[in-house]
């Protein structure tokens, strides 16, 4: 019993170490930046101060903002 308490909580750490060395990954914060950056262009284009046409320009570079993303990484933000 004791053996296996020990092999989970081997794993359970490999598992965090992993992850940490995986989620800092210049990728994955190169990543999470562009979807900051998508989500911060999704939420200047719904402002009520925009004008009809200065709304439809910045949804159309948000627009091209997911679609670069996508292209790049293979996956939507």
């Amino acid at each position: 019993m004791r053996q296996f308490i020990f092999i989970i909580i081997i794993l359970a750490v490999v598992f965090f170490i992993f992850s940490a060395i995986v989620g800092s990954s210049p990728e994955e914060k190169e990543k999470s930046q562009a979807r900051d950056a998508i989500s911060l262009c999704w939420n200047d284009q719904g402002k009520k101060s925009n004008t009809p046409g200065e709304a439809r320009f910045i949804a159309g570079a948000c627009e091209k903002m997911e679609n670069d993303y996508k292209t790049k990484h293979g996956v939507s933000p």
